[in-house]
């Protein structure tokens, strides 16, 4: 008797055991932390979609309220402006290449050591898309409360090698991150809000952004635009390109630039010619071209940005084993004759001048020409 009362005894024991005595699960990896952010942000295949951004924000901070303007073309091309009541500021960023434009339009000067670190720091919706581009060195850090709820550290390194980190609730959600740029006043940090979701991935509207204990700013979005920027925009202005080794034009005016009326290509004009090879083939392709439209019309400095060719039928193959279309290999075969024909047409079809203050002047253009 005394057997059994024992062991209904120790039944009831185990039957009780409080939940504390269960092991804990183990702490997700840096990989599972960052697939869970993605995934709260739309997916990897969503955010692959987006080539570019713009924003308009009205800012507040310690010397008065603000707007703000960012143009990201991906991957790191970033215009930037900011005006306040005392000053305006305009920055362009190409990678490491940073630049601003003087009064009369002209690439003028580039700025400090640390002004693209600066400017790439704005970019917050892409600090998140990008982070495994932005980012090195991931390490999971431990649970700890913000004003936003409980979150999981994602310590990480920037670019500069500055340490930075993002708490990501359960969920995946980004609730704060934290950078150090040289320069600040202290660890800056960032809290999100207003999350909405925007052509298939998710943005905030607002954040609150502290500098070290003493300098708080606001940004409440007044705008946010994705994919509505032409990915020919933002290029180095080859007085400022180090890879450029043809003689160097300055005095050449910046697309880009305010104020500036671009050039245009005289109407009904003929196509290209299409390269016979290419045709029978049934390939055909989109050629960028980057050129010097001068003051009296002529195009002169043409050079090729990108060429990407494609089948001319859809579901027409071409050279890859498994009956695809082998990018790589057409590109090789064909791209050459179409960059000499695309070269040969906007040089044929000029072009009406840019004009800045009603005065023609010379300008860098680009122009798509297309094979179909």
């Amino acid at each position: 008797m005394a057997m059994s009362i024992r062991r209904i005894i120790l039944v009831l024991l185990l039957a009780g055991a409080p939940a504390w005595a269960a092991p804990a699960p183990p702490a997700p990896s840096a990989e599972q932390l960052i697939d869970r952010m993605l995934q709260a942000l739309g997916g990897r295949e969503a955010i692959e979609q987006v080539d570019s951004i713009s924003i308009e924000a009205n800012c507040a901070g310690p010397g008065g309220r603000f707007r703000t303007w960012i143009d990201s073309i991906r991957h790191d091309r970033t215009r930037f402006r900011q005006v306040s009541e005392r000053e305006e500021t305009e920055i362009y960023r190409v990678g490491d290449v940073v630049w601003t434009m003087d009064e009369n339009g002209v690439a003028a000067r580039r700025p400090s050591e640390g002004t693209a670190a600066f400017v790439a720091g704005h970019e917050f919706h892409l600090l998140f898309f990008e982070i495994e581009r932005r980012f090195r060195d991931f390490s999971v850090g431990g649970l700890r409360e913000t004003r936003e709820g409980s979150c999981r550290d994602l310590n990480m390194v920037d670019t500069a090698g500055q340490p930075a980190s993002v708490c990501l609730a359960e969920d995946g959600m980004p609730l704060e991150l934290v950078l150090n740029p040289e320069g600040a006043e202290g660890s800056v940090r960032v809290r999100f809000g207003d999350w909405v979701m925007l052509d298939g991935v998710r943005v905030f509207w607002s954040l609150r952004l502290d500098e070290g204990e003493s300098r708080h700013f606001r940004y409440t979005y007044a705008g946010i635009w994705i994919n509505e920027l032409p990915m020919t925009s933002l290029f180095v202005p080859p007085e400022f390109d180090e890879s450029v080794e043809v003689p160097v034009h300055r005095g050449v005016h910046h697309v880009d630039m305010k104020g500036l009326t671009p050039p245009q290509a005289v109407p009904f004009h003929e196509g290209p010619l299409f390269p016979e090879s290419a045709k029978a083939a049934g390939v055909g392709a989109s050629v960028l071209l980057q050129f010097v439209v001068r003051a009296g019309g002529a195009v002169e400095r043409v050079e090729m940005l990108r060429c990407v060719p494609r089948p001319l039928a859809a579901g027409a193959s071409a050279g890859a084993p498994d009956g695809g279309f082998d990018v790589a290999a057409m590109s090789e075969r064909f791209c050459p004759g179409f960059v000499e024909s695309a070269a040969e047409a906007v040089a044929r079809w000029g072009y009406r001048p840019g004009s800045l203050g009603g005065k023609p002047v010379d300008v860098w253009f680009n122009a798509e020409v297309e094979f179909r």
